[in-house]
Parts: C-alpha cells; sequence; structure tokens
C-alpha cells in the first residue's frame, strides 16, 4: 500500500469571505515568512442540513469559498512579502478544517469576527473556541487591521502566575515580540480573569516560589533580544480587566492553553463587554508538555 505523506508545515488561515478573515491572513504573513513556511489558506464549504445538497448549489458554493480565498491571496500579495501562498477548499464545518490541518501547523489564525457577526450569529467566536480547546499548536484570534511597514508601537502582553508553565508561555510572547518589533509586558499574577472575579484581584499580588526562575530567564531573553523592551509588572486586578483598561495600548495578548476558556468567554459575552470591545488580538499558545 502506497503511504500518503502528511500535510508539510504551515501557517494556516480560516478564510470566509469576511474582512476579519483577511486581517488574520496579513496578520498571518510574518509568522510563515519567519519560519520559512508556507501561508494555507483555508476556506470550508458547511454541509446544509436543513435543504438537501445537490450539484448547482455546490457549485454556488464553491464559487463563494473560490473568491474569498482570492480576495486573501490579492490582500497577501499586496503585501509584497515572500511568502508562499498554498490554498485549500474542503466540504466540513470551518473548525473541522481547521482541527484537520492543526497537527502539521505550526501555527492557526482565525478573525475573532467571522462573516455572521453583524448578523450576531458570531460564527468566528465559536469557531475560536472549538478550534483553541483542540488545536495541536497555537491558535491566533486577530481583531483588527495589522500594522505593517512602520511596525506597531503597541505592546504585546502576557500574564504568569507562578506555575512550570511560566517560561515556555514567555518564550512564546518573546517570539511575537521579535517578530514584531514590539515591547513585552509580563504581569505577574493569577492569570486571565474577568471583573467576576475581582474579590480574588488582591491574591494577584502574592509572591510566587518561581518567581525568581522567571525573573532569572526572562533576564536571559533580554540579554538574547536587547533590541526588545521587556518589562515585568505586578498584577493587582484580573487579567482581562487589566487588558480592558489598557487595550489602546495593546496590540497582542498571549495566554497559555490553559487559560483559553476565560478569554473565549471574554471574546463571545453577547454584550460584548471585556475584551470584545477591544482590538487586542489574542494568541493562545499550544498545550504545554513538560519534558
Amino acid at each position: 500500500m502506497r503511504e500518503i505523506a502528511p500535510p508539510a508545515a504551515a501557517v494556516v488561515v480560516g478564510i470566509d469571505g469576511s474582512r476579519a478573515a483577511i486581517d488574520a491572513a496579513l496578520w498571518a504573513v510574518r509568522e510563515a515568512v519567519d519560519r520559512d513556511v508556507p501561508l494555507r489558506l483555508v476556506a470550508a464549504i458547511e454541509p446544509k442540513v436543513s435543504t438537501p445538497a445537490d450539484g448547482q448549489t455546490y457549485l454556488q458554493d464553491f464559487g463563494t469559498a473560490e473568491c474569498a480565498i482570492l480576495q486573501a491571496v490579492t490582500a497577501v500579495e499586496s503585501t509584497c512579502e515572500p511568502v508562499k501562498i498554498e490554498a485549500e477548499i474542503v466540504r466540513c464545518t470551518p473548525a473541522q478544517a481547521l482541527l484537520k490541518a492543526s497537527p502539521s501547523a505550526v501555527m492557526i489564525c482565525i478573525g475573532a469576527d467571522g462573516l455572521h457577526a453583524d448578523a450576531g450569529l458570531r460564527r468566528g467566536g465559536s469557531t475560536a473556541t472549538a478550534v483553541s480547546a483542540q488545536a495541536h499548536c497555537p491558535v491566533a484570534i486577530i481583531r483588527g487591521s495589522p500594522r505593517h511597514g512602520t511596525g506597531d508601537p503597541r505592546w504585546i502582553v502576557t500574564c504568569t502566575d507562578g506555575d512550570s508553565g511560566d517560561a515556555f508561555l514567555v518564550a512564546r510572547a518573546v517570539e511575537e515580540a521579535r517578530l514584531r518589533s514590539a515591547p513585552l509586558r509580563v504581569m505577574r499574577g493569577r492569570g486571565p480573569q474577568s471583573h467576576d472575579d475581582v474579590h480574588d484581584a488582591g491574591k494577584s499580588a502574592a509572591i510566587h516560589p518561581a518567581g525568581d526562575i522567571l525573573e532569572r530567564s526572562i533576564a536571559r531573553w533580554r540579554t538574547m533580544n536587547p533590541e526588545i523592551v521587556i518589562e515585568t509588572e505586578e498584577l493587582t486586578s484580573g487579567f482581562v480587566d487589566y487588558v480592558v483598561r489598557q487595550a489602546g495600548d495593546i496590540q497582542l495578548v498571549v495566554v497559555g492553553h490553559e487559560r483559553r476558556r476565560d478569554v473565549a468567554y471574554a471574546n463571545q459575552t453577547p454584550e460584548r463587554a471585556t475584551l470584545g470591545d477591544t482590538q487586542c488580538s489574542v494568541l493562545i499558545a499550544e498545550p504545554h508538555r513538560p519534558l
């Protein structure tokens, strides 16, 4: 039996014809160029449950998906970055398509608000939640248009909570700060919290046993990356509350995989309070498995 080679590594972007999907593709360009892997644009034709499928309907759906891919390709090519572009149209839900791609993906990028967001369906949010829960790689939920050329002076922010995964998480944040020539702020606290957890905020300033180890790691990263501004700050309230207050100065929030529920919830509240009202993108790190 002939073996089928697994898909090559790529930065994968979910494409649905929305402006948010194009923003995600543009944001992902640097990720692909830096890693020297293709940018793979994936569009999904979702099977219709309410009406029986027929050839004409499928052709129409395929044409719509193809148009969405072409729009994204045009946008990516306009950056003039040396990135190889791949495209794929599959017949399944968007979440299924991205999860299927995740084992070989170095990162998955999704627009925070999909094509149906204006209709109140929040398809992008539900897809992001499903994918971030099960993906084998980092998942970036992109909000707002990335700034190209002169760079983005806003901060990249992450939060540590004194556990063994802190160094892994901060390393991921340092990588993004280097890639985007952005300053990095490492908050020391209990991780992402909404304002429902404010009564616990006093605990956030506790001194963690792993704090000294983390500080030594940060000192090494400063030495290895002298061009990056890396600050540490003690968290005195919930992390989500902090991000909302400082949102105008933040371009990307980097969180650990175990904190994805807090961030996903904040992105999907019906009243769109918290992170949903900001232009902050969120990068959820892949599951950390200590050696």
